[in-house]
């Protein structure tokens, strides 16, 4: 188990770099508060992705620093800022630590990330959208009595 995350720096010339931290998703929205310095260093000592994007399932959340046009680009799954009741006061923190830079939320998620790149969003999109339900137990069901309950 793991909570991967990406990391994007886009630097000021040249192609986008791609990071993954097999353990970075969970508080990365509070990592970023450290401010761009930090954070892109940070990103550049992660492991180098070497092209491989995870896909929306595997990646749990994802952060694309863009110095050429000063865009934060971010979004994750799970951490102490992600329910959206937070967003306000965390957008507020995010765009204090990021003083003249245009702090944007991926609602989207990975997706999002990719066609800011100019990426076909759907390489990193779930394969399939089918949902396989599980069997459903009725009050009485022979396999609840032979479990004891």
């Amino acid at each position: 188990m793991a909570n991967v995350a990406h990391y994007v720096v886009v630097p000021e010339h040249g192609d986008y770099e791609l990071y993954v931290f097999k353990w970075g998703a969970t508080g990365l929205d509070i990592s970023l508060l450290a401010g761009p310095d930090i954070t892109i260093s940070h990103f550049r000592a992660s492991e180098n992705a070497w092209g491989n994007w995870r896909d929306e399932i595997l990646c749990e959340a994802a952060a694309l620093v863009d110095l050429r046009h000063k865009v934060l680009l971010f979004f994750a799954w799970e951490g102490p800022t992600t329910t959206f009741l937070l967003h306000p006061a965390a957008r507020e923190w995010h765009d204090h630590a990021w003083t003249g830079w245009d702090v944007r939320w991926a609602y989207s998620g990975l997706a999002e990330l990719h066609e800011y790149l100019g990426l076909d969003p759907q390489a990193v999109s779930c394969p399939s959208q089918e949902v396989y339900p599980g069997w459903v137990l009725a009050p009485g069901d022979e396999w609840l009595s032979e479990c004891g309950t």
